[in-house]
């Protein structure tokens, strides 16, 4: 990449950084609605199911046991089929998973609606933080880190404060647990850009985590490597 390019690219740096910022944002949100808000309408739930005491626990601590079991499966699909892809099937696992909450009223589609939401926070639980570290300098890794992890904390306390009032706007406990399904879209729809864009960069290269720093890997010049703004810039120049 000629010099000019690289000087070009150096003036697009924050914009795509921070597309890509509010990107994992918008999945991070999506970690911690499915689980948090069940326990609110716990009691409905169990009356209108007739469900024991132990399953509705079993319904609770589901996704829980899925981020336990399903983390080491979670890092061989990354380097499989590479870590933006796998977050995007994350989102998506979560999306479908919710939404078959629609058919709650059947007692298999809720614990196979939250199952597979249960992997697919699984999944982005455990690469979303090594994408940060792999994906931005240094100096906004923590920044970035803070920003998913509040919007993960904000997902859930927004998911569990609305439960109750979307099941009376909506006329249903199953509408109210499947109406999240509506954030794991948008989840999806903001991640499916730096997927593709993504994947152009280290096209040739095999997929999943690599040791060399991204401007290598993105066929940035050493010049542009050394400084994780102009790598940012080069590689997502694209992006807008």
């Amino acid at each position: 990449m000629s010099t000019t390019t690289t000087s070009t690219a150096s003036t697009r740096t924050l914009a795509p950084v921070w597309l890509m910022a509010l990107a994992l944002v918008a999945v991070a949100a999506n970690l911690r609605t499915s689980i948090a808000s069940v326990p609110p309408l716990a009691r409905t739930i169990a009356e209108d199911l007739d469900l024991s005491n132990a399953w509705m626990g079993a319904l609770t601590t589901l996704p829980v046991l899925c981020m336990g079991l399903f983390a080491p499966v979670a890092q061989r699909l990354g380097a499989r089929i590479g870590a933006a892809l796998s977050v995007e099937v994350a989102v998506v696992c979560v999306g479908l998973g919710t939404l078959c909450r629609l058919a709650g009223s059947h007692v298999w589609a809720l614990y196979l609606g939250t199952f597979v939401a249960g992997v697919g926070i699984a999944i982005g639980g455990t690469l979303l933080p090594r994408l940060v570290k792999a994906l931005f300098p240094p100096e906004r890794a923590g920044l970035v880190t803070g920003l998913y992890m509040f919007a993960m904390m904000g997902g859930a306390a927004a998911s569990s404060a609305l439960a109750v009032p979307l099941q009376g706007w909506l006329g249903s406990w199953q509408a109210s647990l499947a109406s999240w399904s509506v954030i794991a879209l948008v989840g999806t729809l903001a991640w499916a850009p730096s997927t593709m864009q993504l994947a152009s960069a280290s096209s040739g290269q095999p997929a999943g985590f690599s040791s060399e720093p991204l401007g290598k890997r993105c066929g940035v010049c050493s010049e542009a490597a050394g400084k994780p703004q102009k790598v940012m810039s080069a590689c997502f120049s694209g992006y807008v």
